[in-house]
């Protein structure tokens, strides 16, 4: 198959669609289907008995177009019935951060049921073949009418109503039929580029972690003596290296203590927009997992001097270890070299360390090697979201050199992470080209920017 252009094009009379094929139809989705839009059943998902129908919620829906096996849960056969899924069917999430999400139900062997968070939607086949329908609701323009469409309210929202009212695009049976075989065969190589290429990534992300269990826990000097650590997951370490506990090497160990409740904590963060308000850091564990590389500057919770000094106050001379205390146990973050005024979300400790005695990235570094990980989960207290004492933090053992080979491993491991970093920020790029291209490629399919020409053999 081969893509090329169609002869003539017409004003689609839809803003978000534009042009479409001269001979093309185009139809609100009521038209196009066999029976009404049907919610799901409003049924908690607490069953796994694999001999009744499937439950299928939108936590189910995996990637390319498969159902998670390790999500699954089911419904008694009378609490299913009504709202069993056949074949061609098309499921669209109707509310959350996943609202418009599309899965279609094809090849499952067995009954399977969905959720009330579901709209089902059965095509009619004389007009609009399922996968066709499928492909359209990965496209470009689709997402651009979900956002239009969207409800903004507690949760964002799309109903039965609105979908019936999305406008699709209708070429020929045999048309739909052609762009439907062709873009399952292209987005197939893509989808295998694209593994690849993360397979590459976890390759890189093994070798790094790898790197810093060895440096961390064996040192550079590979003739140095050892001895053996007492710990079986790590083995020998250098006999010279020091054995001693957090609280050792600590000057500080806080956490949060304002004044009041934690919802009057809440109520009295108030989020600054103006930099000329923007006094002090507010700082979450949440920033872990989305700041990582970046300076506390840059689209951080900023809050004003009242707020400040309503909360607990610090200033953060770079070189602080920050850690999850609940919720993201194991989750530490160390500030780069800056001067801010900052205080602790309800979440957090600081830790301020004796730089005299340890290199703050070095201690870093020894909480991303399996030791340090699995000391944090130890000491992880079973609670509903989990919880790391003060008292369980300072008791977590650091195996240290002297201060000036742990200056020597920083800088390898700066180094040697640094190159691994930008390898994987650059396979990181490759795939969102490659996710770019198949967004690209499905849009001008399927709203016929592209004809689709089989190839005589």
């Amino acid at each position: 198959m081969k893509l090329t252009t169609y002869d003539k094009y017409k004003d689609s009379g839809v803003e978000w669609l534009g042009e479409v094929p001269e001979h093309w139809d185009i139809q609100p989705l009521k038209q196009t289907l066999k029976e009404k839009l049907k919610y799901g059943a409003n049924e908690a998902a607490i069953d796994t008995n694999i001999n009744d129908p499937r439950y299928i919620r939108i936590t189910d829906f995996g990637e390319n177009g498969f159902l998670r096996e390790n999500t699954f849960k089911s419904l008694t056969y009378e609490k299913a019935k009504g709202y069993f899924l056949k074949e061609g069917d098309l499921l669209f999430a109707r509310s959350g951060a996943t609202v418009g999400k599309t899965f279609l139900f094809k090849g499952y062997k067995g009954r399977a049921c969905y959720a009330g968070y579901l709209i089902k939607a059965t095509p009619n086949k004389k007009v609009i073949i399922s996968e066709f329908l499928n492909y359209y609701t990965k496209s470009t323009v689709y997402n651009d009418w979900k956002n239009y469409s969207t409800i903004q309210a507690t949760i964002q929202n799309i109903s039965a109503e609105k979908y019936n009212a999305l406008i699709v695009t209708l070429p020929t049976i045999s048309e739909q039929t052609q762009i439907a075989n062709y873009l399952d065969q292209a987005t197939t190589k893509i989808d295998k580029k694209i593994e690849l290429l993360t397979q590459k990534i976890k390759h890189y992300q093994d070798l790094k972690t790898a790197l810093i269990n060895r440096a961390v826990t064996k040192g550079l000097d590979d003739s140095v003596e050892m001895r053996d650590s007492g710990v079986e997951w790590i083995g020998k370490i250098p006999k010279h290296w020091e054995v001693t506990q957090m609280k050792r090497i600590l000057n500080l160990l806080t956490d949060y203590d304002a004044n009041g409740s934690f919802s009057t904590i809440k109520s009295n963060v108030n989020r600054v927009e103006n930099t000329a308000d923007q006094f002090a850091w507010f700082v979450r564990a949440t920033d872990f997992t989305n700041y990582e590389n970046k300076k506390p500057q840059q689209d951080f919770v900023w809050v004003d001097k009242k707020t400040y000094d309503f909360l607990r106050k610090s200033y953060l001379l770079g070189g602080e270890v920050l850690i999850a205390k609940r919720g993201e146990i194991g989750k530490v973050y160390l500030m780069p070299q800056v001067n801010i005024y900052a205080t602790l979300g309800p979440n957090m400790y600081l830790a301020r360390l004796n730089k005299n005695k340890v290199e703050p990235l070095y201690v870093y570094y020894f909480f991303k090697t399996t030791l340090g990980k699995n000391q944090l989960v130890l000491r992880n207290k079973s609670t509903a979201i989990g919880a790391l004492y003060k008292d369980d933090f300072k008791s977590i053992e650091i195996y240290l050199p002297s201060k000036n080979e742990q200056q020597q491993i920083v800088e390898y491991l700066n180094q040697k992470t640094s190159t691994i970093d930008k390898i994987i920020a650059t396979i990181t790029a490759q795939i969102e080209h490659q996710k770019e291209l198949r967004k690209t490629l499905i849009n001008d399919v399927v709203t016929g920017k592209v004809k689709v020409i089989e190839m005589k053999s």
